[in-house]
């Protein structure tokens, strides 16, 4: 009896701490999302360069990887199931680090474009830009990982899950 009321106690704590991340992965795909979309519409002579990765210009990019990004975010908003939200963060999140991981494998040295033009229209330096793009994308790879892993384990020990 008293480990089923613990076990109760742990998913409502876990239940939260779901809430509050879903709430911050949103934000964060909104914004970034919202940037990349914005600056699609720019005219800095990178968005008329050629993705390595994909092969069209980084305009296309930005603004498709922008709807991506604000679709997900809407989509967390409205989802009222919470397995379904964390997994679609980790497969946002999990496309970044592949197209990240293919970037570096053919080379590119240069930084992370994740910002778009933004960088440059509000005198952000690029590396300090990739910096923080590369502390969110980590941060929602340790978070979703971790509240995954938790939930799997509940649902291991046949608890009642909040999920």
């Amino acid at each position: 009896m008293e480990t089923s009321r613990k076990s109760t106690v742990d998913n409502r704590g876990s239940s939260r701490w779901v809430g509050y991340f879903v709430a911050s992965a949103s934000a964060i795909f909104f914004i970034t999302g919202l940037v990349k979309l914005i600056s699609s519409f720019g005219r800095g002579r990178i968005l008329n360069e050629f993705d390595p990765v994909f092969g069209f210009s980084y305009r296309t990019l930005f603004f498709s990887v922008g709807l991506i990004e604000l679709a997900v975010a809407a989509a967390l908003l409205v989802s009222t199931n919470p397995m379904i939200r964390l997994i679609m963060i980790a497969w946002l999140v999990s496309a970044f680090w592949i197209y990240r991981s293919a970037v570096h494998f053919l080379g590119d040295p240069k930084p992370c474009k994740c910002l778009g033009t933004l960088t440059q229209t509000i005198h952000i330096p690029e590396k300090t830009a990739e910096n923080s793009m590369l502390f969110a994308l980590c941060y929602l790879t340790c978070g979703v990982l971790g509240l995954l892993s938790r939930e799997t384990v509940f649902l291991a020990q046949g608890s009642e899950t909040t999920l």
